[in-house]
């Protein structure tokens, strides 16, 4: 195996570890998951059927094949995790958010999806603040309802979409 494909192999494996401890901790903890059919997903899900391809035709090259089975394994942690409500915050493609962090919120409902748009601050940062959107199922509407005005419903405000 070259030395392109050791690092390679070494950054896709050390992103799939990442991501599979985030994974692990999210399911722990959501209680209403999002929408798990997005567009990006959709996109990481045809780059998998890529990488899997790849497998397939560097068949014998032993350094790539292992490369791209890491690389298949870092896509489908990434494609598994999802947004989702818990007791305390919100999940956001695996990273938190907690429920103190919002500083306002607003929800629609459409046809067939439930938005909810959180403006929060990072408890990282100092200043700023970040505005973002989680999809829920339509059919989850009353239940993501009920968890953000007994968790936030102080900080429930109409903001411009």
């Amino acid at each position: 195996m070259d030395f392109f494909n050791l690092v390679l192999t070494g950054i896709f494996l050390a992103i799939a570890f990442w991501l599979s401890f985030k994974l692990v901790k999210m399911k722990k903890t959501v209680k209403v998951y999002g929408k798990f059919l997005t567009l990006t997903r959709i996109m990481f899900f045809i780059a998998l059927v890529f990488a899997i391809i790849t497998i397939f035709i560097y068949w014998g090259n032993v350094g790539e094949m292992v490369r791209s089975v890491i690389m298949c394994f870092a896509i489908s942690m990434f494609i598994l995790l999802q947004d989702g409500i818990t007791d305390d915050g919100f999940f956001l493609v695996g990273n938190f958010v907690a429920f103190n962090d919002v500083i306002d919120y607003d929800y629609k409902k459409e046809k067939n999806k439930f938005i909810v748009f959180f403006s929060y601050k990072d408890g990282k940062q100092k200043s700023g603040s970040f505005q973002t959107e989680v999809v829920f199922d339509i059919k989850k509407a009353d239940e993501v309802e009920k968890e953000l005005k007994d968790k936030i419903g102080k900080k429930y405000r109409r903001m411009k979409k």
